[in-house]
């Protein structure tokens, strides 16, 4: 019985004959989706670029490109505009001869004071995350500080500071502060410390006031993600203000730092109703108000025109986008 099994599966094979391989190129990667066509062939193609940064400050394009050798950090002069076109990855520049995927890079935001880029990373892909100096020029690295752990970071309006939250230590309770960097001189200065407590500063952007005599930072009550808060710090007398009722659960919430709409007031992001939506703070007054009122997965961007700051709503559906 085996050999005639066999013996049958020869005679297919030589009545059907070898099965033609369709060559990738003639295939029709395009399928229809609610009355739209979409073009799938680049998500089944190996492409070698990702990443992509455009820095409209710096007025460049920064992007990673992935090779048999490594993974580089490239840059091209960032064109916008009617009439620019399509970007041409070839054509950029390797930033500098450092492989990417033997260290971590978690971003970088341009110095208008420096002409540089400033960015968070470590050297040896073990977390020992810390603030670099990037030469747009010859692509060299300066190492601005020197501490374990780096939760987050910005600059202060006028460009001259840079805020970071330190992490200290190798097991809980870290020992956590909140430390301003003096661009010109390079000193580092700890401005609130804190070992454990109730609230905590852990993964949070530092935003500074307009005037820079004060910061707003996401705290995590006993360590907990879910149990977000923000805090008002004053530079000259540092404690920390919670600004929000206290037992509210927020996964999500966190202030723009470029979202101050005068001295006193800024736009922040929270999901304590259950979805994200932007709302007002206002620090003299210590009130806050609505700007959206969204019951659906939405995110947010500001956008400063002519006519001043406006929030632009996206609602996140499974099947589409809408902006508003």
């Amino acid at each position: 019985m085996p050999i005639l099994v066999a013996g049958l599966a020869l005679l297919a094979v030589v009545a059907c004959g070898e099965q033609d391989v369709a060559d990738s190129g003639d295939l029709d990667y395009t399928v229809s989706f609610l009355g739209r066509d979409v073009d799938l062939e680049p998500y089944f193609q190996d492409y070698p670029y990702g990443g992509w940064n455009a820095d409209f400050e710096a007025g460049k394009l920064f992007y990673r490109h992935t090779t048999p050798e490594g993974t580089w950090l490239m840059v091209q002069d960032l064109s916008v505009g009617e009439g620019t076109g399509l970007v041409d990855p070839e054509s950029g520049q390797r930033v500098f001869d450092i492989d990417l995927s033997t260290r971590n890079l978690w971003g970088m935001r341009y110095d208008s004071i420096g002409g540089d880029m400033i960015v968070q990373g470590d050297e040896r892909n073990d977390e020992v995350m810390n603030l670099y100096r990037l030469s747009l020029t010859d692509g060299s690295l300066q190492k601005l500080t020197d501490v374990p752990y780096i939760y987050g970071w910005d600059f202060s309006k006028d460009g001259q500071t840079i805020g970071y939250i330190a992490r200290h230590g190798e097991t809980e309770p870290y020992r956590n502060c909140l430390t301003l960097l003096d661009l010109e001189s390079g000193e580092s200065t700890e401005v609130l410390c804190q070992e454990g407590g109730e609230y905590r500063m852990v993964w949070t952007s530092v935003n500074f006031t307009p005037a820079g005599d004060g910061v707003v930072i996401r705290l995590n009550k006993e360590g907990h993600r879910s149990l977000g808060t923000l805090a008002y710090v004053d530079l000259a007398n540092p404690s920390l203000d919670l600004l929000l009722p206290d037992g509210v659960e927020r996964q999500s919430v966190g202030s723009y730092t470029k979202g101050w709409l005068d001295d006193d007031s800024f736009v922040y992001i929270s999901d304590e109703t259950g979805f994200s939506n932007g709302y007002v703070y206002d620090l003299a007054a210590r009130t806050s108000r609505p700007l959206t009122t969204v019951t659906e997965n939405a995110w947010f961007a500001l956008l400063e025109t002519d006519e001043g700051t406006k929030i632009l709503q996206v609602l996140a559906r499974p099947h589409e986008n809408v902006l508003q």
